[in-house]
């Protein structure tokens, strides 16, 4: 059998880290791209004054999503579900941690996001 997990379910297990690692499934993608969207959304305001230069969060964020929505669906194609492939699941539940820990700088950092310089920025 060849290695990566192809035919095996996902399974529940100890990462690198030691902590449980759910698995990935259809929930776990829609979850991801609404953390996507609720972060574009954030970074949208005009009082956060984000300058276009490298990584710029407002090219950053959509084109994540357009991509992540792109493979889910070219991934409806194969006969194995996206969500048994390995490299698939690390990247979304890498994905998910980042656009997790944005908006919770965002909802932490409240007006201090908006000064330029502060911690949360």
């Amino acid at each position: 059998m060849a290695s990566g997990g192809g035919g095996t379910a996902p399974r529940r297990g100890s990462g690198a880290s030691g902590m449980v690692v759910a698995p990935v499934d259809q929930r776990t993608v829609d979850r991801t791209c609404r953390h996507l969207e609720k972060l574009n959304k954030l970074c949208q305001n005009p009082k956060l004054g984000l300058r276009n230069s490298p990584p710029y969060l407002l090219e950053l964020v959509p084109d994540s999503l357009q991509h992540l929505q792109l493979v889910v669906e070219v991934g409806k194609l194969r006969r194995e579900p996206l969500w048994q492939q390995e490299y698939f699941c690390v990247y979304l539940r890498n994905l998910q941690s980042k656009t997790q820990q944005a908006i919770r700088i965002f909802k932490e950092g409240k007006d201090r996001m908006y000064e330029e310089g502060s911690t949360p920025r």
